[in-house]
Protein backbone atom coordinates (compact mmCIF):
# COMPACT_ATOMS: atom_id res chain seq x y z
CA UNK A 1 0.00 0.00 0.00
CA UNK A 2 3.06 2.57 1.26
CA UNK A 3 4.81 1.31 -2.36
CA UNK A 4 1.26 2.67 -4.05
CA UNK A 5 0.96 5.80 -2.40
CA UNK A 6 4.87 6.74 -3.23
CA UNK A 7 4.22 5.62 -6.56
CA UNK A 8 1.29 8.35 -7.01
CA UNK A 9 2.79 11.00 -5.40
CA UNK A 10 6.12 10.67 -7.40
CA UNK A 11 3.42 10.66 -10.66
CA UNK A 12 1.96 13.66 -9.37
CA UNK A 13 5.42 15.31 -9.00
CA UNK A 14 6.42 14.19 -12.43
CA UNK A 15 3.01 15.81 -14.00
CA UNK A 16 3.62 19.62 -11.69
CA UNK A 17 7.20 19.42 -12.79
CA UNK A 18 6.39 18.77 -16.38
CA UNK A 19 3.30 21.14 -15.88
CA UNK A 20 6.18 24.44 -14.78
CA UNK A 21 8.41 23.34 -17.46
CA UNK A 22 5.81 23.78 -20.14
CA UNK A 23 5.05 27.07 -18.25
CA UNK A 24 8.24 28.03 -18.00
CA UNK A 25 8.88 27.38 -22.05
CA UNK A 26 6.02 29.56 -23.10
CA UNK A 27 7.62 32.67 -21.13
CA UNK A 28 10.48 31.97 -22.88
CA UNK A 29 11.22 35.12 -25.36
CA UNK A 30 12.64 33.96 -28.67
CA UNK A 31 14.75 36.84 -29.46
CA UNK A 32 14.81 40.80 -26.68
CA UNK A 33 11.73 42.54 -27.31
CA UNK A 34 12.26 46.47 -27.34
CA UNK A 35 10.00 48.69 -25.74
CA UNK A 36 8.58 51.97 -27.31
CA UNK A 37 10.46 55.48 -27.37
CA UNK A 38 9.11 59.04 -28.36
CA UNK A 39 12.46 61.02 -28.48
CA UNK A 40 13.19 64.18 -30.07
CA UNK A 41 16.65 65.66 -29.06
CA UNK A 42 18.84 68.13 -30.38
CA UNK A 43 21.86 66.98 -31.57
CA UNK A 44 24.36 69.68 -29.78
CA UNK A 45 22.44 68.18 -26.73
CA UNK A 46 24.00 64.76 -27.67
CA UNK A 47 23.98 63.09 -23.98
CA UNK A 48 22.84 59.78 -25.27
CA UNK A 49 19.41 58.07 -26.03
CA UNK A 50 19.04 55.28 -23.88
CA UNK A 51 16.77 52.36 -25.29
CA UNK A 52 14.86 49.85 -23.07
CA UNK A 53 14.25 45.77 -23.61
CA UNK A 54 13.01 42.94 -22.10
CA UNK A 55 15.41 39.62 -22.55
CA UNK A 56 14.56 36.36 -20.80
CA UNK A 57 17.00 35.89 -17.17
CA UNK A 58 19.09 32.98 -18.54
CA UNK A 59 20.33 35.69 -21.66
CA UNK A 60 23.95 36.88 -20.51
CA UNK A 61 24.41 38.41 -24.01
CA UNK A 62 24.57 41.99 -24.39
CA UNK A 63 24.95 44.54 -27.31
CA UNK A 64 27.96 44.85 -29.35
CA UNK A 65 26.77 47.33 -31.88
CA UNK A 66 23.52 49.19 -33.71
CA UNK A 67 23.01 49.68 -37.05
CA UNK A 68 20.66 53.03 -37.86
CA UNK A 69 20.12 53.72 -41.31
CA UNK A 70 23.06 52.11 -42.51
CA UNK A 71 25.18 53.56 -39.72
CA UNK A 72 26.98 51.66 -37.19
CA UNK A 73 27.15 53.01 -33.38
CA UNK A 74 28.36 51.40 -30.47
CA UNK A 75 26.71 51.57 -27.15
CA UNK A 76 28.33 53.36 -24.01
CA UNK A 77 29.71 50.37 -21.84
CA UNK A 78 29.61 49.96 -18.06
CA UNK A 79 32.68 48.91 -16.42
CA UNK A 80 31.09 45.27 -16.70
CA UNK A 81 28.37 43.62 -17.66
CA UNK A 82 27.96 42.14 -14.45
CA UNK A 83 28.41 43.01 -10.72
CA UNK A 84 30.22 40.09 -8.76
CA UNK A 85 29.41 39.63 -5.02
CA UNK A 86 30.75 36.73 -3.14
CA UNK A 87 31.95 35.12 -5.97
CA UNK A 88 28.76 34.98 -7.48
CA UNK A 89 27.73 36.66 -10.66
CA UNK A 90 24.63 38.75 -11.45
CA UNK A 91 23.54 40.38 -14.64
CA UNK A 92 22.84 44.00 -14.73
CA UNK A 93 19.29 44.85 -15.60
CA UNK A 94 17.18 47.90 -14.70
CA UNK A 95 14.11 45.82 -13.86
CA UNK A 96 13.64 42.46 -12.69
CA UNK A 97 10.34 40.82 -13.59
CA UNK A 98 9.02 36.85 -12.81
CA UNK A 99 11.18 35.55 -16.34
CA UNK A 100 12.49 38.53 -17.76
CA UNK A 101 14.80 41.55 -16.81
CA UNK A 102 14.64 45.34 -18.41
CA UNK A 103 18.05 45.76 -19.73
CA UNK A 104 19.17 48.97 -21.84
CA UNK A 105 21.87 50.39 -24.15
CA UNK A 106 22.70 53.72 -24.41
CA UNK A 107 23.73 55.72 -27.98
CA UNK A 108 25.48 58.97 -28.20
CA UNK A 109 28.03 60.64 -30.50
CA UNK A 110 24.95 61.00 -33.34
CA UNK A 111 26.54 64.79 -34.18
CA UNK A 112 29.21 62.54 -36.33
CA UNK A 113 26.20 61.22 -38.79
CA UNK A 114 23.44 63.49 -38.71
CA UNK A 115 24.21 65.09 -41.81
CA UNK A 116 23.89 61.98 -43.54
CA UNK A 117 20.42 61.43 -42.97
CA UNK A 118 18.74 64.73 -42.14
CA UNK A 119 15.30 65.98 -44.21
CA UNK A 120 14.66 69.22 -45.65
CA UNK A 121 13.33 70.17 -42.26
CA UNK A 122 16.91 69.21 -40.73
CA UNK A 123 15.30 66.24 -38.91
CA UNK A 124 16.65 62.37 -38.58
CA UNK A 125 13.40 60.12 -38.61
CA UNK A 126 13.99 56.59 -37.25
CA UNK A 127 11.76 54.13 -36.08
CA UNK A 128 13.61 50.44 -36.41
CA UNK A 129 17.25 49.83 -35.50
CA UNK A 130 19.07 46.80 -35.82
CA UNK A 131 20.75 45.64 -32.46
CA UNK A 132 23.55 42.98 -33.07
CA UNK A 133 24.41 41.18 -29.93
CA UNK A 134 27.94 39.43 -28.98
CA UNK A 135 26.40 35.82 -29.06
CA UNK A 136 25.76 36.41 -33.06
CA UNK A 137 22.31 37.07 -32.93
CA UNK A 138 20.82 40.35 -34.57
CA UNK A 139 16.89 41.76 -33.88
CA UNK A 140 15.51 44.43 -36.18
CA UNK A 141 13.68 46.41 -33.38
CA UNK A 142 10.58 48.64 -33.97
CA UNK A 143 11.72 51.39 -31.07
CA UNK A 144 8.81 54.15 -31.43
CA UNK A 145 10.01 56.40 -32.99
CA UNK A 146 13.28 59.23 -32.65
CA UNK A 147 13.65 62.69 -34.40
CA UNK A 148 17.35 64.04 -33.75
CA UNK A 149 17.06 67.63 -34.52
CA UNK A 150 20.36 69.68 -36.35
CA UNK A 151 21.46 72.57 -33.94
CA UNK A 152 18.75 75.26 -32.89
CA UNK A 153 19.08 78.45 -34.76
CA UNK A 154 16.18 79.95 -33.76
CA UNK A 155 17.05 82.50 -30.84
CA UNK A 156 15.50 81.73 -26.89
CA UNK A 157 14.34 84.52 -24.89
CA UNK A 158 12.35 82.58 -21.72
CA UNK A 159 15.01 81.50 -19.23
CA UNK A 160 14.09 78.26 -16.59
CA UNK A 161 14.38 79.48 -13.31
CA UNK A 162 13.06 76.11 -11.21
CA UNK A 163 11.21 72.48 -12.48
CA UNK A 164 10.18 70.25 -10.34
CA UNK A 165 8.30 66.32 -10.99
CA UNK A 166 6.70 63.90 -9.67
CA UNK A 167 6.37 60.46 -8.46
CA UNK A 168 3.05 60.49 -10.07
CA UNK A 169 4.09 61.37 -13.66
CA UNK A 170 4.02 65.19 -13.82
CA UNK A 171 6.53 68.03 -14.54
CA UNK A 172 6.54 71.48 -14.05
CA UNK A 173 8.55 74.67 -15.01
CA UNK A 174 9.14 78.31 -14.24
CA UNK A 175 10.45 80.34 -16.89
CA UNK A 176 10.81 84.14 -17.15
CA UNK A 177 10.32 86.30 -20.27
CA UNK A 178 14.10 87.86 -21.03
CA UNK A 179 12.21 90.80 -23.27
CA UNK A 180 8.97 91.68 -24.14
CA UNK A 181 7.22 88.71 -26.56
CA UNK A 182 4.24 87.20 -28.16
CA UNK A 183 3.64 83.68 -27.81
CA UNK A 184 2.03 82.24 -30.33
CA UNK A 185 1.77 78.39 -30.14
CA UNK A 186 2.72 75.64 -27.41
CA UNK A 187 3.48 72.41 -29.61
CA UNK A 188 3.25 68.93 -28.09
CA UNK A 189 5.24 66.51 -30.33
CA UNK A 190 4.03 63.11 -31.95
CA UNK A 191 0.52 63.85 -31.53
CA UNK A 192 0.47 63.03 -27.70
CA UNK A 193 -1.35 65.78 -26.54
CA UNK A 194 -4.51 63.99 -24.60
CA UNK A 195 -2.75 60.34 -26.25
CA UNK A 196 -0.17 60.40 -23.57
CA UNK A 197 0.03 63.68 -22.02
CA UNK A 198 -2.28 66.74 -20.96
CA UNK A 199 -1.06 70.23 -20.09
CA UNK A 200 -1.72 73.60 -17.93
CA UNK A 201 -0.13 77.40 -18.85
CA UNK A 202 -0.02 80.39 -15.78
CA UNK A 203 1.17 83.63 -16.57
CA UNK A 204 1.32 86.47 -14.14
CA UNK A 205 -0.67 89.00 -16.15
CA UNK A 206 -4.67 88.58 -15.69
CA UNK A 207 -5.28 87.69 -19.45
CA UNK A 208 -8.70 86.52 -19.46
CA UNK A 209 -8.97 86.63 -22.97
CA UNK A 210 -6.18 83.43 -23.32
CA UNK A 211 -8.95 81.35 -22.93
CA UNK A 212 -10.67 80.29 -26.00
CA UNK A 213 -13.69 78.64 -23.62
CA UNK A 214 -14.48 77.61 -20.38
CA UNK A 215 -15.23 73.81 -21.35
CA UNK A 216 -12.01 71.74 -20.75
CA UNK A 217 -11.29 69.04 -23.25
CA UNK A 218 -9.77 66.25 -21.16
CA UNK A 219 -9.29 62.37 -22.47
CA UNK A 220 -10.64 59.59 -20.33
CA UNK A 221 -7.73 58.62 -18.45
CA UNK A 222 -7.25 62.01 -16.76
CA UNK A 223 -10.49 61.57 -15.10
CA UNK A 224 -9.55 57.66 -14.15
CA UNK A 225 -7.04 59.03 -11.25
CA UNK A 226 -7.00 61.32 -8.80
CA UNK A 227 -4.19 63.36 -9.58
CA UNK A 228 -3.47 65.99 -6.61
CA UNK A 229 -0.66 67.89 -8.13
CA UNK A 230 -2.24 68.62 -11.47
CA UNK A 231 -5.83 69.59 -9.93
CA UNK A 232 -4.10 71.80 -7.83
CA UNK A 233 -2.27 73.96 -10.15
CA UNK A 234 -4.50 76.95 -11.21
CA UNK A 235 -4.08 77.23 -14.90
CA UNK A 236 -5.50 77.29 -17.91
CA UNK A 237 -5.54 73.94 -20.44
CA UNK A 238 -3.42 73.96 -23.19
CA UNK A 239 -6.31 73.10 -25.32
CA UNK A 240 -8.33 76.24 -24.32
CA UNK A 241 -5.59 78.84 -25.21
CA UNK A 242 -6.50 81.67 -27.63
CA UNK A 243 -3.16 82.85 -29.15
CA UNK A 244 -1.07 85.34 -28.95
CA UNK A 245 -1.18 85.92 -25.78
CA UNK A 246 1.96 88.19 -24.55
CA UNK A 247 4.67 88.47 -21.78
CA UNK A 248 6.40 91.47 -20.17
CA UNK A 249 9.91 91.77 -19.78
CA UNK A 250 10.40 89.48 -16.33
CA UNK A 251 6.79 88.21 -16.23
CA UNK A 252 6.61 84.64 -15.48
CA UNK A 253 5.27 81.33 -17.18
CA UNK A 254 4.70 77.97 -15.63
CA UNK A 255 3.75 74.94 -17.66
CA UNK A 256 2.47 71.80 -16.01
CA UNK A 257 2.47 68.40 -17.70
CA UNK A 258 0.66 65.69 -16.53
CA UNK A 259 1.43 62.14 -18.56
CA UNK A 260 -0.45 59.12 -18.61
CA UNK A 261 0.52 56.92 -16.40
CA UNK A 262 -0.18 53.39 -17.96
CA UNK A 263 1.41 54.37 -20.51
CA UNK A 264 4.50 51.77 -21.94
CA UNK A 265 6.72 54.49 -23.49
CA UNK A 266 9.59 56.50 -22.63
CA UNK A 267 9.00 60.06 -23.29
CA UNK A 268 12.81 62.30 -24.06
CA UNK A 269 11.36 65.47 -25.95
CA UNK A 270 10.68 68.88 -25.56
CA UNK A 271 7.42 70.98 -25.74
CA UNK A 272 8.32 73.64 -28.28
CA UNK A 273 7.25 77.42 -27.17
CA UNK A 274 6.99 79.61 -30.20
CA UNK A 275 6.20 83.62 -30.75
CA UNK A 276 7.60 86.41 -31.49
CA UNK A 277 9.32 89.24 -29.76
CA UNK A 278 8.74 92.84 -29.72
CA UNK A 279 11.22 93.29 -32.76
CA UNK A 280 9.06 91.10 -34.69
CA UNK A 281 12.21 88.50 -34.73
CA UNK A 282 10.93 84.64 -34.69
CA UNK A 283 11.59 82.68 -31.43
CA UNK A 284 11.24 79.17 -30.32
CA UNK A 285 11.86 77.96 -27.01
CA UNK A 286 12.27 74.28 -25.34
CA UNK A 287 10.51 73.12 -22.25
CA UNK A 288 12.24 69.61 -22.03
CA UNK A 289 10.41 66.63 -20.85
CA UNK A 290 11.99 63.14 -19.64
CA UNK A 291 9.11 60.54 -18.34
CA UNK A 292 9.64 56.66 -17.85
CA UNK A 293 6.59 54.50 -17.65
CA UNK A 294 5.93 51.88 -14.27
CA UNK A 295 5.86 48.46 -15.75
CA UNK A 296 4.04 46.21 -13.59
CA UNK A 297 4.10 42.56 -14.09
CA UNK A 298 0.86 43.04 -15.95
CA UNK A 299 2.15 45.28 -18.17
CA UNK A 300 5.60 43.43 -19.24
CA UNK A 301 3.06 40.40 -19.94
CA UNK A 302 1.26 42.57 -22.22
CA UNK A 303 3.99 43.80 -23.92
CA UNK A 304 5.14 40.48 -25.05
CA UNK A 305 1.83 39.83 -26.17
CA UNK A 306 1.54 42.70 -28.30
CA UNK A 307 5.18 42.94 -29.75
CA UNK A 308 5.61 39.39 -30.65
CA UNK A 309 7.10 37.18 -27.26
CA UNK A 310 4.38 34.93 -28.14
CA UNK A 311 5.49 33.54 -31.50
Amino acid sequence: MKLKFIWVGFIVFLISWGGNLIYFQSQQLEEPIFLDHYYEPFVDNDWGLTFYYLSNKRDTSTASYVTIDGEIMYPETYPSSFFFFSNQTVPYYKEEYRHHYLKSLTISNFNDVIAHHVNEEGVWIFEEITVHFDDGRSVNANIGEVRIRERRTEPSVLHARSGSSGSTHWEQTMMYAEQPITIEEIQVPFNLLHQGVVGKVKVDNPQMDMILNQEVQAPAWLNSYDFDEWNNFNGIHITNIAYPFSLAEGERLQTFWQFRPDRYAYYQFGMKIKGTTAAGEPFADIDPIIDHPSLSQADIDHIIEVKGGDK
